[in-house]
């Protein structure tokens, strides 16, 4: 489960970084995103990286599956 759960949270995070500088298309990941984030099996590092991704996306229709989770 650990280095799954690594992967997931790196990649949520690399997702982050590449949005930041400008690469297009990042915004298909939020579904993603936000399945890690309810999973009800979630991992505290990923729910925590697909977090922060989601709100460096910028993505104001997870802001209600963050609440809920918060």
């Amino acid at each position: 489960d650990r280095p799954d759960a690594d992967t997931r949270a790196r990649a949520a995070l690399a997702l982050m970084e590449v949005h930041e500088i400008g690469a297009p298309g990042t915004a298909k990941a939020v579904p993603a995103l936000e399945r890690e984030v309810s999973r009800a099996d979630r991992h505290p590092a990923v729910a925590l990286a697909a977090a922060r991704a989601l709100v460096a996306l910028d993505s104001q229709s997870s802001a209600t599956k963050l609440l809920e989770y918060a």
